[in-house]
């Protein structure tokens, strides 16, 4: 059960990514990114309620954190939602909101990848910052940038 609910957690966030993605523009994408995070959260506390009778105690800490993060993905995510309900859709908030989300799922797929890869611990480490400081600039330029969402 365990391995399914990380391959749907998986399945979600690449797919949140890239409707958060065409979201920017396209707003008729919003509602698949918008879900498409809540499977993604919801997908992730399950597995590890599955597993938490088997972790250790500096693991589940670790997991409660990235609880937490997932958590805040997606309150970002129904911020942007209220937005674009309100007709400020894209805002630079709406950008922001929604930058914040792609830059963490993009942090996960490519922290997971170099994890995968056998990387050092520091390595990885410097990996995740090095994403989240670079999606914080590109998100904080797009704020900027007027985007013509269509339909």
């Amino acid at each position: 059960m365990h391995t399914v609910l990380i391959a749907l957690h998986a399945l979600a966030g690449t797919v949140a990514f890239a409707s958060g993605v065409t979201a920017l523009r396209r707003r008729a994408w919003f509602a698949a990114y918008y879900w498409s995070m809540v499977a993604m959260a919801t997908s992730v506390a399950a597995a590890v309620a599955v597993a938490w009778t088997g972790l250790e105690t500096v693991t589940r800490l670790v997991f409660a954190g990235l609880l937490g993060l997932a958590a805040v993905m997606v309150w970002r995510a129904e911020l942007a939602r209220r937005l674009l309900v309100s007709g400020s859709y894209p805002s630079p908030a709406a950008v922001g909101h929604i930058g914040f989300t792609l830059v963490g799922l993009a942090d996960a797929l490519v922290v997971v990848t170099v994890l995968n890869l056998g990387a050092p611990g520091l390595v990885v480490a410097a990996v995740a910052v090095l994403v989240a400081g670079t999606g914080h600039v590109a998100v904080g330029r797009a704020r900027q940038t007027p985007i013509r969402a269509r339909s």
